[in-house]
């Protein structure tokens, strides 16, 4: 069942009459009391009671532990707003619930309005401290997860000077070369590649500084003793004179989409150079049909050069190591297949010839006349297709299809090649790419690389949320976010470039009428000197409204009776008030 909505409090009072009234009293206010009459009393009802939302704690309460023992017992095994209730209003009875985190001190003779008043106030400094809290919780959630994006993305990610030696390098770098990251940092590309590699790599470097922004590559690196192949983007790093002494780098190991890729190049201009072959053959029976019809002398001349050329091309045809089908294009019926097709497919020739082409073609009957049309019309000649084998199982197929003639008959002649293994491999980064795009959508906090020159070098996608509408990358970091032709103050970015250490403030945004924390981190080269600031922006707007809501409170307190409170934030520090009539009391 859930908790009741009406808020239970427990008072601990030793004096059964002035009990018997407060109750009368909490109750008037609307909440449902409960009682002790010790402090061994008061420990057990609350950590047995987990209705209870307040406790109000009389100090002296007899034989036994007193309050602020009581409270300490309490506030170790739950934590609960508790008020102090005396009817001392000395300095001492003041610093003997110091150490404990509470929410208020009440003198009893204050009067219902200063009670009421104390125990909602309480309640709200109680929320408020517990926002607060859930808040921190969140952030280090949200810098332990970034953290272990950096550490173990599949991603490369690196930092080098103008020399090509590496400042900073991933994990995933390490693993490539065998080595551990810190074992990597100072080698330069000399020491780690082949000398052509080195030179290619460092002229990437000069086309990053001739552009001063990102340039896209692709680069073949040997690994040990593999080839792998990268698609990388390579940005500058500017110094606070605009300089660049420092270029990062990210990378993507492309190596098995690229092995597809000029597998399937090598075996489109294979397959080129087999049509090229066929069609010349065709074109010398064509020739030999025509010159048939010159006279009836030439008549065996030209049959035995339609025979060799018609051998040609059966050789051709049953020799070459692609998927060839000749189909009929008004029916769809095989007329023949070659043995790599045989093999393939898992017929024998006599199985083949005479199949129709639906009965291989995953596509409804239809759908396969309609693009058979096309072939025989030469709208197409590219298709892609999943056939069907005699195991059952369906492949990925391109299929190269034209119209020929053989002996008077127009054919469509096909050439099929298997794409499953590169389909696969296209699937499997399309969906490792959008399990990165999740991970970085799930982070709370707008994340921002600040180049010394305050322009904006890189954001993560909870940034272009928060401030939608305008690329962010190459602008000055106040331009983009508040709208401004100068620098804002106070800046927490130039202090910690200035400084070089964190920082984090509160701002309050007038182009969107936002409060945010902002966080500021060096990103220092490997002499200390500081080359980036990454910037953490989290809106702190609500948490702002409830400061708001507590100053309002205070305001009522201070215009009125002696009152006091004193609490520990969640670091452990005092924090404490004091109304004015209450230190006009106290003297």
């Amino acid at each position: 069942m859930g908790k009741p909505t009406q808020k239970t409090l427990l008072l601990v009072e030793d004096e059964g009459l002035l009990a018997m009234g407060e109750v009368k009293t909490l109750k008037s206010f609307g909440y449902r009391v409960l009682t002790a009459d010790t402090g061994e009393g008061a420990v057990k009802t609350a950590l047995d009671n987990d209705e209870i939302d307040l406790v109000i704690m009389d100090i002296d309460l007899g034989k036994g532990i007193d309050g602020t023992e009581a409270a300490r017992r309490i506030l170790e095994k739950r934590a609960l707003p508790i008020v102090f209730l005396t009817s001392h209003g000395e300095r001492e009875m003041v610093e003997k619930v110091r150490g404990i985190t509470h929410y208020g001190y009440v003198l009893k003779n204050s009067g219902e309005f200063v009670l009421r008043s104390s125990i909602e106030m309480a309640f709200e400094l109680f929320e408020a401290h517990e926002e607060l809290r859930r808040g921190n919780e969140e952030l280090r959630a949200v810098s332990d997860r970034l953290l272990g994006i950096l550490e173990h993305s599949p991603l490369l990610i690196s930092e080098f000077d103008l020399e090509g030696r590496y400042w900073l390098v991933s994990r995933s770098i390490g693993k490539m070369f065998g080595m551990e990251p810190g074992e990597l940092v100072g080698k330069s590309f000399h020491e780690l590649l082949p000398p052509e590699q080195a030179r290619v790599f460092l002229e990437r470097i000069d086309l990053v500084l001739e552009n001063r922004g990102p340039v896209t590559v692709d680069d073949r690196v040997a690994a040990g003793k593999k080839e792998r192949v990268f698609t990388t983007v390579l940005f500058p790093l500017f110094d606070s004179r605009g300089g660049v002494s420092i270029v990062g780098g990210i990378a993507q190991d492309v190596t098995d989409q690229a092995a597809l890729e000029d597998a399937l190049l090598k075996k489109n201009e294979d397959l080129a150079a087999a049509n090229e072959e066929l069609q010349a053959a065709m074109e010398e029976i064509e020739a030999a049909n025509e010159e048939l019809s010159a006279s009836g002398e030439q008549l065996l001349i030209h049959q035995r050069d339609l025979e060799e050329s018609e051998a040609r091309y059966r050789a051709l045809f049953d020799n070459n190591h692609s998927v060839m089908l000749l189909i009929y294009p008004e029916t769809g019926s095989i007329v023949d297949a070659n043995p790599s097709a045989c093999r393939w497919y898992g017929w024998a020739r006599e199985e083949m010839v005479g199949k129709n082409i639906s009965e291989i073609n995953t596509l409804p009957p239809e759908e396969v006349r309609h693009e058979m049309e096309k072939a025989r019309t030469e709208q197409r000649n590219f298709f892609e297709f999943r056939h069907r084998r005699a195991d059952g199982e369906t492949r990925d197929v391109e299929v190269y299809s034209g119209p020929i003639s053989v002996r008077g008959k127009a054919l469509l002649y096909s050439i099929i090649h298997d794409v499953t293994g590169k389909k696969k491999a296209e699937r499997a980064l399309s969906d490792e790419r959008e399990r990165m795009d999740h991970i970085l959508s799930s982070l709370e906090t707008g994340l921002s690389l600040i180049n010394p020159d305050m322009t904006i070098a890189w954001v993560n996608r909870k940034v272009r949320d928060l401030f939608p509408g305008i690329d962010p990358i190459g602008r000055r970091c106040y331009e983009f976010f508040e709208n401004r032709t100068g620098p804002c103050e106070p800046c927490g970015t130039m202090d910690t470039f200035a400084a070089g250490r964190s920082n984090e403030l509160e701002r309050f945004n007038k182009t969107n009428g936002r409060w945010y924390q902002i966080i500021t981190q060096a990103v220092k080269n490997e002499q200390g000197e500081t080359i980036g600031v990454l910037e953490g922006i989290h809106d702190i707007t609500e948490r702002k409204k409830m400061k708001e809501h507590i100053d309002y409170y205070v305001g009522i307190i201070d215009a009125g009776p002696a009152v006091a409170f004193s609490w520990r934030n969640e670091e452990g520090w005092p924090v404490d008030f004091v109304s004015l009539n209450c230190e006009r009391i106290l003297g």
